[in-house]
């Protein structure tokens, strides 16, 4: 009885013990589901806190990692992007059993949204994360997989013979921004079972923080590229400007320079000019006269042709004529030219010429103006009565051609510039010895456009310069020299002949015709085109001397309409103009010119061409 009591008593209490129970499980689990929301709520936090506190890419993925790691376990994670122009997936970022790999191990990946139905594509396709809790069975139904071992080694699972793969389970989860996937988190398990749906949601939690950090790290990246690329714009500017600055500094130099290299010759012209008015001026002094203007003439041709060789160079219309030449000859014709130079400043010229012959296939009169030009500029840049050394020889398969002078020499600053135009070592007044500063400039693009380099060199102020010239040679079993300084002997005058002179500017066509009939030729002259279509017909002229740039009728016109006035009768036209450009002799050869000379034209040359009128075998140009 007593025993059925007891019984009786602890059934009691038990049966009311169990509303206690239940109410103490109940609070248990809400306590533990409090704890794992406040838990949660913690991770979210330092997720916001760490993810959005950088702004290095590299950072991100890590951070997200390690607070993968703080809620479930993982042997791997890879990070991709998602293009979704040419929907290819790309691996950003690997980690495997606890080491960072080469992302690149992993290749890119096509995503075809519309038949694919790889673990990517599912994800990619519904925006939605993915739990997949048995990767093998998962990867026995197609796809494209890949598996990465611990040493970042990679199996193509698509090889029967490299199945199964490491993982047993997965997580994806989609990177979005603005509703748009732009990439997918994966993390991976080798043990089966490892990740439940509570593991999705959280991953799912974690990514998004991300997605917001990473779009903060490329808008961060993209202004870094563009303030970099408004400051590399800004010292473009800066620098541009400077050249400017600089490229004006030179203009105004050059210019101030070229009015005073003009103004010299002109000056004793002037004063010839001058003297020949005076009634009294001595007979014997004639000569003088004469050679000054022709020395001061041809000065002033020789700064426009240099100006006009820098033009052409520049816009590529400078044509070489190459020929067979001899090293040594070259070289003689351009001591020859620089005499008057060398002479007037008192120099000793030493020249040395190589043993034997020196075969160059080359422009003979532009490399005499090479090395004349360095002569001159040796002679120009040394005090009075200094040693200017000449060599030519032979090294190898290059012909060289040093200059040496013991001048001013030039400064390490000014060695790199030393060939750029309208460039001079010492411009100072004190030592003005004249020049534009662009032989230099020349010597350098002419030997450029012959195969070859210039050099130039010095120890400094005062200790004199060299400069050193190669040119390629060439083997040759009979070389011929050609009539390297240009310099055309007078030609044989031919007989009496009718000339008709014609320019607009009265002063020329007066004087050119004036010592055409000194030379005995029977001259009429007129002002314009349509002036000289009629009197060349009237005048029954042999040779007609043509402007091209005239009024009322040009030179091209005019010389159309003499030809076709003359009809059988031999007539020589011979243009003489100031433009001398390539395209100019083309259209003088259409017009039907025998000659094309430019101003201001050598009397010899220009008695070579009359001289075609008597002998029709002399070859015209």
């Amino acid at each position: 009885m007593t025993n059925i009591v007891v019984v009786a008593l602890l059934s009691g209490l038990a049966l009311a013990a169990i509303p206690v129970i239940l109410r103490l499980s109940r609070a248990l689990r809400h306590d533990r589901a409090e704890l794992e929301r406040l838990r949660r709520a913690h991770l979210m936090y330092e997720a916001a806190r760490r993810l959005s506190g950088t702004l290095v890419i590299e950072e991100i993925y890590s951070g997200l990692r390690e607070l993968t790691a703080q809620a479930m376990s993982s042997d791997g994670m890879i990070v991709s992007s998602y293009d979704a122009a040419s929907r290819t997936v790309r691996c950003v970022y690997l980690w495997v059993n606890g080491k960072r790999l080469d992302h690149t191990a992993l290749m890119a990946l096509p995503i075809d949204l519309e038949r694919g139905g790889g673990m990517q594509t599912e994800v990619i396709r519904s925006g939605e994360g993915r739990l997949y809790a048995d990767v093998h069975d998962r990867v026995r139904r197609g796809g494209r997989y890949f598996d990465v071992a611990g040493d970042g080694s990679v199996r193509d699972l698509s090889k029967p013979d490299s199945r199964p793969a490491g993982a047993r389970c997965a997580l994806m989860v989609p990177v979005k921004l603005e509703g748009k996937v732009v990439g997918i988190v994966q993390s991976m398990s080798d043990t089966p079972g490892a990740y439940t749906p509570e593991h999705l949601s959280i991953l799912e939690s974690l990514v998004a923080p991300m997605a917001v950090a990473l779009q903060n790290a490329e808008l961060y990246t993209l202004a870094n590229h563009e303030i970099a690329e408004r400051m590399r714009a800004e010292e473009a500017l800066v620098k541009s400007e400077a050249r400017l600055l600089e490229a004006d500094k030179r203009k105004n130099e050059f210019l101030a320079t070229l009015a005073h290299e003009l103004r010299n010759p002109l000056a004793p012209i002037r004063t010839v000019v001058a003297l020949l008015g005076k009634d009294s001026v001595l007979r014997d002094k004639l000569p003088w006269c004469r050679d000054v203007l022709d020395r001061q003439v041809g000065h002033m041709a020789h700064l426009l042709d240099d100006l006009l060789d820098v033009s052409r160079i520049s816009t590529g219309t400078l044509r070489l004529r190459k020929q067979p030449v001899v090293l040594s000859e070259v070289v003689r014709h351009a001591a020859e030219a620089s005499h008057p130079a060398i002479e007037s400043g008192g120099h000793e010229l030493v020249t040395t010429l190589p043993d034997k012959p020196v075969s160059l296939m080359a422009d003979p009169i532009r490399i005499a103006q090479v090395i004349s030009n360095l002569l001159n500029n040796a002679a120009r840049y040394s005090e009075p009565g200094s040693k200017i050394e000449l060599t030519a020889q032979c090294e190898g398969k290059e012909a060289v051609i040093r200059v040496r002078d013991s001048g001013i020499g030039i400064s390490q600053d000014m060695l790199p510039r030393i060939f750029e135009p309208f460039i001079q070592a010492d411009n100072s007044l004190e030592r003005s010895q004249g020049g534009l500063g662009i032989g230099l400039t020349l010597v350098k693009q002419v030997v450029k456009m012959h195969g070859g380099r210039v050099e130039a060199t010095s120890e400094g102020l005062g200790r004199g310069a060299e400069f050193t010239v190669w040119l390629p040679v060439v083997e040759m079993r009979e070389p011929s020299a050609a009539n390297p300084g240009g310099a055309s002997p007078s030609a044989a005058r031919g007989s009496k002949r009718r000339v008709l002179v014609v320019d607009d500017l009265r002063d020329s066509a007066d004087a050119l015709a004036l010592m055409l009939e000194m030379d005995g030729h029977e001259v009429r002259t007129a002002y314009d085109g349509a002036e000289a279509a009629r009197a060349a017909l009237e005048f029954q002229a042999e040779v007609v001397l043509l402007d091209i740039g005239m009024p009322v009728l040009n030179g091209y016109d005019a010389a159309l309409r003499i030809r076709e006035q003359c009809g059988s009768q031999e007539v020589v036209l011979i243009a003489i103009t100031g433009w001398g450009h390539e395209e100019n002799r083309r259209r003088t050869k259409e017009a039907g010119f025998d000659f094309h000379l430019v101003k201001p034209v050598e009397p010899d040359l220009l008695r070579r061409a009359m001289a075609s009128v008597a002998d029709p075998t002399t070859p015209r140009a």
